[in-house]
């Protein structure tokens, strides 16, 4: 039994011509049908129309056969371009898998000249006693973005062959200005095509599309993606294999303004606690933009609440802008434990969420609190992060994926388990297909806690591997006894997951010894010095001593950031956003980086110096407004009195750079604003400033935070 072989021939003119619209094809000899017993060199003709003069630029020349032996043969090169016929100048085999896949090479046609040609020859040898077809199709010409397919007569040799031809793909369209990704594809032979996919690594697997309906010229399909979608190709099966053909774009997501400083407070006066802070763009009017959601745990405040009801729920807010954020009476209660279930291990109480996108859905990673108080971190997935109905679209895990077993080599096994504030992230050596899990637990080693890594499987989101603790991280160097709620963050500057190794990475970390005397000694991070990956636990590559957050922001009880604590940072593409919760709020604040090793929050730590003796009470600097992108610094002044001032701005060399004011200034409220620029006029360069005002004896001094 012979078998069938299909091929398919891009051809590419190399003049841009004016439009055809049909194709004629036949051999050299004029008829439509070649017979011959032995192997025979043929020619055959590709050409426009007789009501047209010129060939579309390019077309398919598809053929199937009995033989694989059927091969293209290129003329003479030296004279390949000498006549004004086109012929074959260079042919391009399959070089890459989705040419390999589609059988596709190409070939490259010229003519005398380079000038517009209306046919087209094309020199084939035939094998002895073989059987096959041939025909030609292109996209109209006189309308490319049209779905009219133009299609030639076939040439056949030896009375033909009955088989199909491959379907061929010329056109590729998508939509996606809604959660409906809808492909259309437009070709020959396409009722062939018997499914649709897109593929890309961000997606992890494969996505089919239902087809909604198919024809000889054209293929609709379409698929819910509630996520913005990456560049991907179009994988269309046919019965002869997998054909990629197309490319899908990435989507768009519009930038957005957005402030340098917010907060969130629950609507029902709950008190906000650990949060999980991500971005999940929709599509609004066919336009993708930024939306922002919060899921946090609700710690009633009612003194007579009992603790076996009381975080027993995580609750959900979104914004689009950080400023404005929404919720809904159902909202309230998105996520709560699994109390109709006494054994499930999240009976008791939910805790710690940190979400993440991963593929094309959403996994919340949270605190799992079972009736006998032992904790595991499990998840729950979703499509979306719906802002209706919110607590039905979540689909949770009815067990842990992580806990103490899965980390016996140091953490403690006895019971209550303490392990819990899951971070998760994408793995920067595999961003696409692993995750990194973050997490605190108690040491087998001593009753103090430290921060754990683990790597999950590849594509999968339940099982993980341990890779051990952060020993910079123990009781022994951070002197805390319970350490909570860790998240991991690199520099701005190499933030690209290619870049791991050079970034400079932080852990950041919460006291959660709340009887502890000093407030401002709530957060801390390590730092990791560049050349090795972020999982890199080796003692002498991290920081020994936890730098403390407050001292090094210079925040004061008068910061608004003042006792926040169990941060996140989000990074929306290099522009990020520190977030921590208190008694009240959780508030949000951009963070403003000078090179890899220093960063700042906006608007904080307004007074670091101390007024002298004989300061009037009143009398106070501070910084009213900042854009430190657009180096602008606006100064309040609160005046009691007549008083000569003057404010001038250093570098942390301690040189002088500009000079704001000296006179005298009248009693009440003053603002003077810096443009960023030094005495000459010259905009000075990304770092940390000073401004110090002197008046009447004392001065005062606010830092300032610029970046170009």
């Amino acid at each position: 039994m012979r078998r069938t072989y299909w091929y398919t021939l891009l051809v590419m003119l190399a003049a841009i011509v004016p439009p055809a619209s049909a194709l004629q094809l036949h051999w050299s000899t004029g008829s439509t049908e070649m017979t011959f017993t032995g192997a025979t060199r043929c020619t055959l003709v590709v050409q426009a129309d007789s009501s047209e003069s010129r060939l579309p630029p390019e077309w398919r020349l598809l053929w199937v056969a009995d033989s694989s032996s059927v091969q293209f043969v290129a003329p003479d090169l030296a004279s390949a371009c000498a006549l004004d016929e086109a012929q074959v100048s260079s042919f391009d085999r399959p070089v890459t898998p989705a040419d390999s896949a589609a059988h596709l090479a190409t070939a490259h046609f010229c003519s005398v000249d380079n000038n517009a040609a209306m046919s087209a020859l094309q020199v084939v040898d035939l094998p002895a006693g073989g059987r096959g077809k041939f025909k030609a199709v292109a996209l109209d010409p006189a309308d490319p973005d049209s779905s009219r397919i133009i299609e030639s007569n076939e040439a056949t040799f030896n009375a033909g062959i009955t088989a199909t031809y491959v379907p061929a793909i010329l056109r590729v369209t998508s939509d996606h200005s809604t959660t409906t990704l809808r492909v259309e594809a437009f070709g020959a032979d396409l009722a062939g095509v018997q499914a649709v996919r897109i593929s890309a690594p961000e997606l992890q697997t494969e996505v089919p599309l239902a087809i909604e309906s198919f024809g000889p010229a054209s293929v609709v399909a379409r698929t819910i993606i509630s996520v913005p979608l990456p560049n991907s190709s179009v994988l269309f099966e046919t019965p002869q294999g997998v054909m990629p053909s197309g490319q899908i774009p990435a989507d768009v997501v519009e930038a957005a303004e957005l402030p340098d400083e917010a907060f969130f407070s629950d609507p029902a006066g709950a008190r906000p606690k650990d949060f999980a802070f991500i971005n999940a763009p929709t599509p609004v009017a066919g336009v993708w933009r930024n939306l922002f959601h919060i899921y946090y745990i609700r710690h009633l405040t009612d003194p007579g609440t009992l603790d076996s009801l009381n975080e027993i729920t995580l609750g959900h807010a979104w914004s689009r802008d950080l400023i404005h954020w929404e919720q809904t009476a159902n909202s309230l209660d998105a996520f709560p434990a699994n109390t109709s279930d006494v054994s499930a291990w999240d009976h008791s109480h939910v805790w710690a969420p940190s979400i993440v996108q991963f593929g094309t859905k959403f996994l919340m990673y949270y605190t799992g609190v079972a009736e006998n108080r032992d904790q595991t971190i499990g998840f729950a997935s979703a499509d979306s992060l719906y802002t209706t109905s919110p607590s039905s679209f979540w689909s949770r895990q009815s067990a842990p994926v992580f806990s103490p077993p899965n980390a016996n080599s140091w953490v403690s096994q006895n019971h209550p388990w303490q392990f819990r504030d899951p971070y998760v992230m994408p793995d920067p050596q595999n961003p696409t297909s692993q995750l990194l899990m973050f997490y605190t637990a108690k040491q087998k080693a001593d009753s103090g806690f430290a921060v754990g890594v683990a790597r999950s499987f590849t594509n999968n989101a339940t099982q993980w591997t341990d890779l051990g603790f952060y020993p910079t991280t123990d009781q022994a160097h951070t002197f805390i006894g319970r350490l909570e709620s860790p998240h991991v963050f690199p520099d701005s500057i190499n933030r690209a997951p290619a870049q791991d190794f050079a970034a400079t990475w932080r852990i950041m970390f919460t006291m959660g010894d709340w009887n502890f005397p000093d407030t401002t000694r709530i957060v801390f991070f390590v730092t990791k010095v560049t050349g090795t990956d972020v999982t890199d636990r080796t003692a002498s590559h991290w920081s020994t001593t936890p730098t403390n957050l407050y001292d090094y922001l210079h925040l004061t009880s008068a910061s608004p950031e003042f006792e926040h604590q169990a941060s996140e940072v989000l990074n929306l593409s290099g522009t990020y956003f520190w977030a921590g919760f208190n008694d009240v709020d959780i508030r949000f604040r951009r963070v403003v980086w000078g090179g890899t090793n220093q960063f700042w929050l906006t608007n904080v730590g307004e007074i670091v110096g101390v007024q002298g003796k004989g300061t009037p009470k009143a009398l106070r600097l501070a910084i009213a407004g900042l854009s430190p992108s657009r180096g602008l610094t606006r100064f309040r002044i609160d005046m009691p009195a007549r008083i000569r001032t003057s404010i001038v701005v250093y570098d942390v060399m301690g040189r002088r750079v500009r000079s704001l004011i000296d006179r005298e200034i009248m009693p009440g409220l003053t603002e003077v604003t810096w443009d960023g620029r030094d005495q000459a006029g010259a905009a000075v360069g990304t770092g940390m400033y000073f401004a110090r005002m002197v008046a009447v004896g004392t001065s005062q001094v606010v830092r300032v935070p610029l970046v170009r």
